[in-house]
């Protein structure tokens, strides 16, 4: 793993007089803004205009980063100034804008004595405790800082506070300024625990001198969030970001440069995240602004567009890259010249690009450069230079250059050691590096050391409750799932020197699968098991009510994200801020309730792993849990069963397992084919055997006696339903449809239930309890829609929404109706013994109906309708069923039941069946993983288990299913073993031989509890 260089956060560097708030970062470029004390005194006016002449133009060269101007002009104002005297404060302030500057242009060397000299001249002229001499002390403190040289840095600040504490008053806003400073060299140092408390009180400070929304109070505000993005605290990160952005735009306008940097720092914690689609547009909102404002060649618009290239290249969009890194490299060096540490970040990020497309000759060069860069400018312990060895180690260890590599790889971690402590990201990615190293070299004790020690941070950091938004941690745990993966294969590696080593790997590979895969659904299973837990009404309610404010602020967050990378949005942004902010209060007080009332709460939502002890405790003796890992070149199967374990390694690599998915998926996704479609193509039954000696063939042994399999799949096996994978080699050529009825598929051999993560099974075996649900069942379905035809089956989906957030009731009602959706509900409902009023069909079947329906009265749930999925149409943002559209689509009732909105029913129901299409598939929106959003909503409602749909389902074959599966679980059948029967019995349908063909037996599984000992219809 590379470090790629981001550059972010700005503030403004005063002189004297004024409060000093900036965010100083060794790795963060800065725009710094001259604030000049023109302090007039004695004679020579004529000389005191050409010297504020030169002043002025300076400046203004200077804010526009034409640098060698405003050294011209600056150097020109200081051969005036001496005219005024050596202890004029004209003098000093020149000296101290044009010290200020070589800084910002990397010539530490010329600016530190004339820092001096300002110094010692305040110092004469005002004494050594005026305000003045404070400000003076922290300008110097500033320069050393940014050399990395912090031992002479910290006593320059602390006397700086010191001066300012008693000349102003604790309260100050420029004793909130020093603190402010102090905090960033702290920062710098990786001391955060110091860090904090200073920032901390400096907001205070800040905040009751000039309010909650001046300016300053919003760089207090990126400066905290900027110690916790570098810790990597991501979700204490993002709120502070978006408020300093809210108080920038409404402080000082849309398009001021300082909204532009906010911008681009809260793009900087989505590309830490993986949120790329989110960073993008902040990304170019904030260079629109910058080029703007400021000027093409200004050195923020380079540090937009090197970061910009960097998600171009996250992204593997090299083309669009390079370009943008050229431009930011050719800023940097006309702007601060060829060895500022600046220009050493801006020939890293390209030689990464160089790197990641194999152009190794030509990135070398530039990782040298900036090394040397980097050591001459900043010091040899400078984070910076742990960051370039780490990434000249990455490309030697990328040729082979296993030697060379190591002594780098190891001073860098060293560094970052030094600079950041044990559990900083930095220290983990050098780790990892070492542990591939070694592992390249057949150091495997080596390469586990390394490894096990990178990942139990991270473990720390993704299993944590972190009392917020779980959106960020899930998209940076996917993000980091690669350090798990090569984990688990240094784990397998291992396992083969003997029985009592794989059995001590087997557990822990155990555990750090789990971590590789972020799963939104399993964290939906695991709240609504909580609030099953909870062990009263008050307490399920107060965690539902606590759920569903977090489901808000992420809801709120989404939008401020969406309105923040759009030019107009600031008011609708300010008014999403603003609720969000009520509802983080709303937020604080249910969880001191928690806290109080049901203190298990957060053990019970924690996102920790099972340990695989005590998921075999919550096996029964015929059940075996199978977890299925797959990576980019291998893939890992685990089989737990009551009493034994087993840890496979598997020659399947990620982009071998799609192909194979893919073919078989073309030959099952049919739609509402005809038969004789089906006749000309059967089923490749030797494809899906191979499949199976793949994945399951190698734990036979230990599957013997088992019955009943609970699978957590991985990979492309999250879209093929496992029953159509073929334990023995068809004895022959399959001739007729009828000949699929006699194929070996794991369906006859297992019952199967899906689960979401493997920590689903403790939350609902170990945490719900059976429904308290007093009707066996209602339905929904049939709606009155007007459609015919294979084409009206989908309709005209593009223009759903052609009409804003509301659907276009019209368009809903050009999809085609399906009438033997109303004999499915009659029939489970005789099966169940339920009530003709427990069904809702044709003009009953109304999103107005499910909304105001008391669904927790039901403990068997069916919808019987057309299901669409976000991603599949244009204008559909997530996934919805499809119900009786009204005259006019209204927010209660457009004809269209979203994921949204079926998360805001209330539930007590042991199944949800979702006989429509594609209701198990991924919803097409970024990020999303394993299951449709349909599934994770209903779970948060409240569904124990769900049987939902791999692809398009035949009308007469799902009805037929689906009937046959509560006729058999009212007789008592577990629901897993009630869908197996009624899979045989399609299958062997005499009259409809072509049911044998698993494209119409084979799209439904059942996810979540299959085999508890409460039954449906009991």
């Amino acid at each position: 793993m590379r470090e790629c260089r981001t550059r972010s956060a700005a503030g403004a560097l005063t002189m004297w007089s004024k409060v000093f708030i900036r965010t100083p970062s060794n790795r963060f470029l800065g725009a710094v803004m001259l604030a000049l004390a023109l302090l007039v005194s004695g004679p020579g006016l004529a000389d005191e205009a050409e010297w504020a002449a030169h002043i002025d133009a300076g400046t203004a060269a200077y804010r526009t980063g034409d640098y060698r101007a405003a050294a011209a002009r600056f150097e020109a104002a200081l051969r005036e100034a001496e005219s005024f005297g050596a202890s004029d404060p004209r003098f000093a302030t020149t000296l101290n804008n044009l010290a200020a500057l070589y800084q910002t242009q990397g010539r530490y060397a010329e600016a530190e004595p004339l820092y001096r000299r300002s110094l010692g001249i305040a110092e004469k002229a005002l004494g050594p405790d005026h305000r003045d001499v404070g400000q003076s002390l922290n300008n110097l403190a500033e320069l050393y800082r940014g050399q990395g040289r912090y031992a002479e840095a910290e006593p320059l600040y602390r006397r700086s506070l010191g001066i300012r504490e008693k000349a102003l008053g604790p309260d100050h806003p420029d004793v909130g300024g020093s603190l402010n400073n102090l905090a960033g060299l702290y920062r710098a140092q990786g001391r955060f625990a110091e860090a904090e408390p200073l920032y901390r009180r400096s907001l205070r400070i800040l905040e009751k001198a000039l309010g909650q929304d001046h300016p300053d109070v919003g760089v207090s505000l990126n400066n905290l969030a900027e110690l916790y993005r570098e810790q990597g605290r991501f979700a204490e990160a993002e709120p502070l970001y978006r408020l300093s952005l809210g108080i920038r735009e409404k402080a000082l306008g849309p398009d001021h440069p300082s909204v532009g940097l906010s911008l681009n720092n809260l793009a900087v914690l989505y590309v830490a995240q993986g949120r790329f689609a989110e960073a993008e547009p902040l990304y170019r909102r904030s260079l629109g602004i910058h080029e703007k404002a400021l000027g093409a060649d200004h050195p923020s618009v380079g540090t937009t567009l090197n970061n910009l290239a960097l998600l171009y290249e996250a992204q593997k969009r090299f083309a669009e890259a390079e370009p943008l890194y050229r431009r930011a490299l050719g800023i940097a060096e006309k702007a601060l010249g060829p060895d500022h540490p600046h220009v050493g970040t801006r020939l890293n990020n390209l030689a990464l690009l160089y790197e990641a497309q194999g152009r190794f000759a030509e990135a070398e060069p530039l990782y040298r450069r900036d090394l040397a860069i980097s050591e001459k400018a900043l010091g040899p312990d400078h984070p910076d230079v742990g960051g370039a060895l780490n990434n000249l180690a990455a490309l030697y260890y990328a040729q082979g250059r296993y030697a060379e590599a190591e002594p780098l790889y190891r001073r860098s971690l060293g560094i970052h050691e030094k600079s950041f402590g044990a559990d900083h990201p930095s220290v983990g990615t050098a780790l990892n590096n070492l542990a591939r190293l070694y592992r390249a070299q057949g150091k495997i004790d080596d390469a586990l050391a390394f490894a096990r020690r990178a990942n139990a941070s991270l473990a720390r950091r993704f299993t944590a409750d972190s009392g917020a938004s779980r959106r960020g941690a899930l998209s940076e745990q996917r993000t980091r799932s690669g350090a798990f993966e090569f984990h688990v294969s240094l784990l397998a590696a291992a396992a083969e020197r003997g029985p009592q080593v794989r059995a001590e790997v087997t557990r822990e590979g155990f555990g750090i699968a789990q971590l590789a895969r972020a799963s939104d659904t399993a964290d939906q299973v695991a709240k609504m098991a909580a609030r099953y837990a909870a062990g009263s009404d008050a307490l399920a309610q107060l965690a539902r009510a606590r759920q569903d404010a977090m489901a808000r602020f992420e809801q709120l967050d989404s939008r401020i994200v969406q309105a923040a990378g759009q030019r107009g949005a600031e008011t609708l942004a300010a008014r999403l801020r603003t609720e969000q902010a009520e509802t983080i209060i709303a937020i604080a007080e249910l969880d001191a309730r928690l806290e109080r009332e049901y203190p298990q709460y957060g053990e019970l939502t924690n996102p920790k792993p099972l340990e695989l002890a005590a998921a075999q405790k919550l096996l029964a003796e015929d059940e075996a849990l199978v977890l299925l890992l797959v990576s980019a070149d291998e893939s890992f199967l685990w089989v737990l069963r009551r009493g034994d374990a087993g840890f496979f390694k598997l020659p399947l690599k990620r982009n071998e397992l799609t192909e194979i998915v893919k073919k078989l998926r073309a030959q099952l996704d049919l739609g509402a084919a005809e038969p004789e479609r089906i006749l000309a193509r059967p089923f490749d039954v030797a494809t899906a055997h191979g499949l199976y000696r793949k994945i399951l063939a190698p734990a036979e042994a230990l599957l013997a006696g088992a019955r009943h399999l609970i699978l957590v799949p991985d990979g492309a096996m999250q879209s093929l339903p496992p029953g159509v994978l073929v334990t023995e080699p068809p004895a022959k050529p399959i001739a007729s449809l009828a000949d699929h009825a006699q194929v070996a598929w794991l369906a006859k051999k297992y019952t199967i239930t899906v689960l979401p993560a493997a920590g689903s099974l403790r939350a609902l075996r170990q945490f719900a309890k059976a429904p308290a649900s007093r009707e066996p069942f209602g339905g929904f379905g049939d709606p009155v829609l007007e459609g015919t035809g294979e084409a009206a089956r989908r309709g005209n989906v593009a223009a759903l929404y052609s009409r804003g957030a509301v659907a276009d009731a019209d368009e809903v009602r050009k999809l085609a109706r399906l009438p033997e959706s109303a004999d499915e509900l009659r029939a489970i409902a005789a099966a169940l013994k339920a009530p003709v009023a427990a069904i809702r069909l044709g003009p009953a079947a109304t999103e107005r109906a499910v909304k105001e329906a008391d669904l927790t009265r039901y403990r068997n749930l069916a919808f019987a309708t057309h299901g669409l999925m976000a991603g599949e149409f244009k204008g559909l943002a997530e996934p919805a069923l499809v119900l009786t559209p009204p005259e006019k689509g209204s927010e209660l009732d457009d004809g269209l039941l979203t994921a949204s909105e079926i998360s805001q029913l209330k539930l007590d129901a042991n199944w949800v069946v979702l006989s429509a299409c594609n209701t198990a598939a991924p919803d097409g929106t970024p990020g999303a993983v394993g299951l449709s959003g349909l599934a994770r909503a209903f779970f948060y409602a409240g569904a124990r288990s769900l049987l939902v749909s791999h692809w398009a389902v035949s009308s007469d074959a799902a009805v037929a299913l689906t009937t046959r599966m509560f006729d058999e679980s009212s007789k008592g059948a577990p629901k897993e073993e009630a869908l197996r029967r009624s899979m045989l019995a399609l299958m062997a349908r005499k009259d409809k031989p072509y049911f044998a063909h698993p494209t119409f037996w084979a799209p439904f599984v059942i996810v979540g509890e299959g085999n508890a000992e409460w039954t449906v219809g009991r």
